[in-house]
């Protein structure tokens, strides 16, 4: 099954009226997605976040059935940089910073920088199930306000 007949089979998930809320609220932002460090198998690759592949897919899948394009999108890794000073920056010129599992997470909210938590894109467990991520990547891009 191609990359595309996955995304469409999986957007029954978004639902209509949900689906046309969230466009509208998501139109508006720019996300930052921060993940943790690249893998030793992302190295080897020569691949990052952005390029969609390895836990990048699982991501950009769930943002494709919520109708989001990953391309417009801002992809990081919080202890490949030095400091918090980059992110304070993105913060400032109004991007949504999110971050993606809980060692960002606990980062981010140590140095006082507002973020949405989101699981990370490789954890495992019943959440790894594409319906059941595409659904949590839904909910949290969708709330209104940063904690």
């Amino acid at each position: 099954m191609g990359r595309m007949a996955r995304v469409g089979s999986l957007a029954r998930v978004c639902g209509g009226v949900v689906l046309a809320e969230a466009e509208t609220l998501m139109a508006q932002r720019c996300f930052l997605f921060v993940g943790e460090r690249r893998s030793p198998r992302a190295i080897r690759m020569g691949v990052r976040l952005q390029d969609g592949r390895l836990a990048g897919r699982s991501l950009f899948d769930a943002l494709e059935v919520c109708n989001i394009n990953p391309q417009d999108h801002l992809y990081a890794n919080l202890f490949e940089r030095r400091g918090f000073a980059w992110l304070r920056k993105h913060e400032a010129s109004g991007v949504t910073i999110v971050a993606m599992g809980r060692k960002v997470q606990a980062a981010l909210t140590r140095a006082g920088i507002p973020h949405r938590s989101l699981v990370h894109p490789a954890a495992r467990g019943a959440i790894r199930r594409k319906r059941r991520y595409a659904a949590h990547v839904r909910h949290v891009l969708t709330r209104k306000e940063a904690t």
